[in-house]
């Protein structure tokens, strides 16, 4: 909003009225006191004393009363400015005389129906119990957020939407026609300085929900720990809470949240933290301008928040195809900005398929040129060994989608299905030859990324070798045989679970990295536990029995190593370690209840973890220390039942029939 200077010149019109009308007839001096409206001539003759205004004075006062109102107006403003800031809208200067954005402004926030929508305030929640974090629907969106703007926002200009195309996509006809903005695509851009600097902060932390040291605390041990787990994190433009509350509100959120879950005594911290931020992803939802640090932020929760993993890596992608990231990889030599767009691409590809692995369902990002021919990134000038392990998980995930694609629906031959089985090994081992020699230590997280090479590879491997499950006879009575290629299958299963528990227990590499690590690893070690409780210690019938040869109360006290190990992790209350925890222990507890009531032995007598255990062969006649080859002197396993004839890599659907999250 314009307003005139209040410096502006008068023109002296007259001389100003001094002398009241009955002296100025007189022609004598008038004269009146301080604080008095009669002068004393006038007061004397008791007369009325009457002044005659020029237009000098007139003027005068039009002056001040212009100014006083131009002063209230711009206080106005920017109280206005202010209180559109804090919801997400553009300032008044986007608004025509009627209220409406003007065409040129961009809303932040699109069209709402006009909708009863129960809020919680932050305030007003109830106390949750230790292990109960509020589940996003507990929130539901923010009062700042619900903000209805007009449905019919016009473009006001004319014109074609693009000088010189005759057809462009057909959304882009439907702008061209109807002239609404919500139809409008808009140029890719990277809008990192969101706020300016001369800018006041006006986020959750200016707002007082943390302090402002607890906020920079959180932010160095992130930057010294968690941040070198991801593949895209932070880097020099986020060295300051500042720079990174400036450059994304929800990258701050989403670092303070997921950090604060990491640390015990957190947990009131990690609760207002979480509630921010379920608050800033409902406002980003209907924005249309986002920045690479909204898709960091994004992607930081999913990796760490399993409540919200699959939710916000779909949000993320959406985010990432609207700035065309998906289109810098030919450009990823020439230029660090394209080559960083690029590999935040390769990341939401590894992101979408962590979590479409461990739930069983399509990933959303399919095999572009740029997914298949990701060696060629590492020519790139610009590409370091952060690329290297990056790549190493596109290349897995690559192998596993097929592996999905191929075993979604149990539709061949099993002579078909275990070569295609045997195929599948061989390109994984081949996986590892290729990328656990291109690895290096890191300076924050150690041997971890050459480790880490060979602990998905044990990921994988179970994954693809329970498959096989899904060919032994369900019945106790059926007199199906079990073929000897289908016993190899489940023994390199059953190896490769051993090999995963094996590597978090004694590799310390792994051991410590245990908390920090994005929650993909946690899931898989559950799996491993799960599958080896429900194979070898409960399988469903006395037949498996008869033909295992591993030591079922072996296992068992490897399991509870596992839950040992999981209790003593440096983690705060919310944290899935400690719910992973508590879920196999309540497993094995409900297990071995049964034979309680009985009066029955159970195959394990529960008792603590301790150094001087005498733990025995967990495979029948022989040692197993470090890595177990696939030697197939095993000669069956058992029947993981929950896998039902669907692909094996739904692991959460399987997870959730022992433990509850």
């Amino acid at each position: 909003m314009a307003t005139q200077s209040t410096n502006s010149i008068v023109p002296n019109v007259s001389r100003k009225v001094k002398a009241c009308t009955a002296c100025q007839r007189q022609k004598v001096k008038c004269h009146v006191d301080e604080g008095n409206r009669t002068c004393n001539r006038c007061k004397q003759n008791d007369q009325s004393c009457v002044f005659k205004r020029s237009l000098q004075t007139i003027l005068d006062d039009d002056t001040r009363w212009k100014s006083g109102l131009q002063n209230d107006l711009s206080r106005l403003e920017r109280i206005t400015d202010g209180i559109l800031a804090r919801v997400g809208l553009p300032d008044i200067a986007s608004y025509d005389n009627e209220g409406n954005l003007t065409a040129a402004a961009q809303s932040p926030l699109a069209s709402m129906h006009d909708q009863h929508t129960n809020v919680i305030s932050p305030r007003s929640q109830p106390k949750q119990t230790l292990h109960q974090r509020p589940s996003p629907g507990d929130y539901g969106p923010s009062p700042r957020s619900v903000i209805s703007i007009p449905l019919e926002e016009r473009d006001q200009t004319s014109g074609p939407v693009e000088d010189g195309v005759l057809a462009s996509e057909p959304m882009g006809s439907l702008y061209e026609v109807t002239r609404l903005q919500k139809f409008r695509r808009r140029a890719p851009q990277d809008e990192r300085n969101s706020t300016q600097r001369d800018e006041e902060l006006n986020d959750f932390i200016s707002r007082g929900v943390i302090d402002v040291a607890e906020a920079e605390e959180l932010l160095k041990m992130f930057t010294d720990s968690l941040n070198h787990y991801l593949w895209v994190g932070l880097d020099e433009r986020h060295a300051t809470l500042e720079m990174v509350r400036r450059s994304s509100p929800l990258l701050a959120a989403s670092i303070l949240t997921a950090m604060s879950m990491h640390i015990p005594g957190r947990t009131d911290t990690h609760d207002k933290c979480y509630s921010e931020f379920l608050s800033l992803v409902s406002q980003s939802m209907f924005r249309h301008t986002h920045n690479l640090d909204d898709i960091r932020g994004l992607t930081i929760a999913a990796f760490w928040l399993s409540d919200l993993s699959w939710k916000l890596s779909g949000h993320a992608i959406r985010i990432a195809t609207e700035l065309e990231l998906h289109r810098s990889f030919n450009k990823a030599s020439l230029s660090a900005d394209h080559h960083e767009r690029a590999r935040i691409w390769y990341m939401l590809y590894v992101c979408d398929h962590h979590f479409a692995n461990a739930y069983g369902r399509p990933p959303m990002v399919h095999e572009s040129q740029q997914i298949i021919e990701h060696e060629k990134f590492l020519e790139s000038p610009f590409a370091n060994t952060l690329d290297f392990r990056l790549l190493s998980q596109v290349s897995l995930f690559m192998i596993l989608r097929r592996v999905y694609e191929d075993f979604d629906q149990k539709t061949s031959t099993l002579a078909a299905e275990e070569a295609r089985l045997q195929a599948y090994n061989i390109e994984l081992d081949r996986w590892r030859l290729t990328w656990e020699p291109r690895q290096c230590p890191n300076e924050f997280i150690g041997n971890f990324p050459p480790k880490g090479i060979v602990l998905y590879y044990h990921f994988s491997k179970l994954q693809l070798n329970a498959l096989s499950v899904r060919n032994i006879p369900v019945s106790e009575t059926s007199t199906e045989p079990i073929f000897p290629s289908t016993k190899e299958f489940i023994n390199q299963a059953t190896m490769s679970a051993l090999n995963i528990i094996n590597l978090v227990l004694d590799d310390t590499s792994i051991r410590a990295a245990l908390v920090g690590t994005p929650i993909y690893v946690h899931t898989m070690l559950t799996f491993a536990s799960v599958f080896l409780f429900k194979v070898v210690v409960a399988p469903p019938n006395t037949k498996w029995k008869d033909i295992l040869i591993l030591n079922p109360s072996r296992i068992l006290k490897l399991i509870e190593r596992v839950i040992e190990t999981l209790k003593q992790s440096q983690a705060g209350e919310r944290h899935l370690v400690q719910r992973i925890a508590s879920g196999l222990d309540n497993m094995i507890t409900q297990y071995e209840q049964p034979a309680r009531q009985t009066d029955q032995q159970p195959i394990n007598i529960r008792g603590p973890w301790g150094v001087n255990a005498d733990l025995g062969p967990v495979i029948g006649g022989g040692q197993y220390e470090g890595e177990m080859d696939a030697t197939g002197n095993w000669m069956n396993a058992g029947f993981l039942d929950d896998f039902g004839s669907g692909f094996g890599i739904g692991i959460n659907q399987f997870l959730n029939t022992q433990i509850q999250f």
